[in-house]
């Protein structure tokens, strides 16, 4: 059979998108990666599934005649999945999911409250202590699931990617970085700047990033709270760094005005439990949870999934 699920997945990220690059945040594979697989799907088959135009993708007569297969096929498999989550036996048990950064539980609890209306039959739990390292929690048995960003690969463990979240700097209205769209090279170099409080690892990442697009600032201060990080920044004491979802609402209102950071600058969450700990049934479901809540809560141009979009398969990391 040529037509795979992978196949139908592309061709409706890109009909309900207009273009492969917009598809890339919905089917988390690169744009060369996609045009790749769509190109090869119509050669095998001898059609073309859209035209290209200046606007974007078009689906051709048959290209719609497929999407509309597609969207049916997706939504039956989603519903099989679902319904296989709710009767299996091995949903049965606990499940404890925790993280090492306080920005997750920004919309974790929703997360794990959804993995709880699907999964009745576990005791679905969220661990709120962020003191610990999300890896580290696993390997001492604190928790089955861990939520991480930028998860350095390890053979013991799975990686599954949730969603990709732009960090911006921020500052006040009248600072004199405001008119720029994005900060360049020696900006920070007589500012304070303050993040959020977190690991040393990921300061040195941070840190790391700053400093190969030449944004080193004369001061670095961390703060616990979301909302102080914002108040320096509307207040000029500071420049700030944080999600772009995170500070959207301060955004809107005008009370700090966000720039990209060098050529923008994105970190990837991550769900991450030992290779061989947890039921792929209860990793899938609680991806998906994550991905349904962030696509409205945190990441609003980020991937959204609805029924009709199932869940990426568990991949073992390298």
């Amino acid at each position: 059979m040529i037509l795979e699920v992978r196949h139908l997945r592309i061709l409706t990220a890109i009909a309900d998108h207009g273009t492969v690059s917009a598809a890339t945040k919905h089917v988390y594979l690169t744009q060369s990666a996609i045009s790749h697989q769509l190109i090869e799907l119509e050669q095998r088959l001898g059609i073309h599934f859209f035209h290209r135009t200046p606007k974007g993708m078009v689906p051709t007569e048959a290209g719609a005649e497929l999407i509309e297969v597609a969207r049916d096929v997706l939504a039956r498999l989603a519903a099989a999945e679902a319904s296989m989550l709710r009767t299996s036996p091995r949903s049965a048990g606990r499940l404890r999911v925790g993280t090492d950064s306080p920005l997750a539980l920004a919309w974790l609890p929703a997360a794990v409250a959804l993995v709880r209306r699907r999964l009745p039959h576990i005791r679905a739990e969220l661990v709120p202590d962020t003191s610990a390292h999300g890896v580290d929690a696993l390997f001492e048995g604190r928790y089955e699931l861990a939520v991480v960003a930028d998860g350095a690969p390890d053979p013991r463990l799975d990686l599954i990617p949730l969603f990709d979240e732009e960090l911006v700097a921020l500052v006040t209205p009248t600072h004199r970085l405001a008119g720029r769209v994005a900060l360049g090279a020696g900006d920070l170099r007589v500012e304070q700047l303050a993040i959020h409080s977190a690991r040393p690892t990921d300061h040195r990442w941070l840190s790391e990033k700053l400093a190969a697009a030449g944004l080193e600032p004369m001061r670095l201060t961390t703060v616990t709270l979301t909302e102080a990080i914002i108040g320096l920044a509307e207040a000029g004491e500071a420049v700030a760094i944080l999600p772009r979802a995170v500070a959207e609402t301060a955004i809107r209102a005008g009370r700090v005005t966000a720039l990209r950071i060098g050529q923008g600058l994105r970190r990837r969450w991550q769900l991450i439990t030992l290779a061989t700990g947890v039921s792929a049934l209860h990793v899938q479901c609680f991806v998906s949870a994550v991905q349904q809540v962030a696509a409205d809560a945190v990441a609003p141009k980020g991937p959204t999934l609805t029924p009709s979009n199932p869940p990426r398969a568990v991949t073992r990391s390298a």
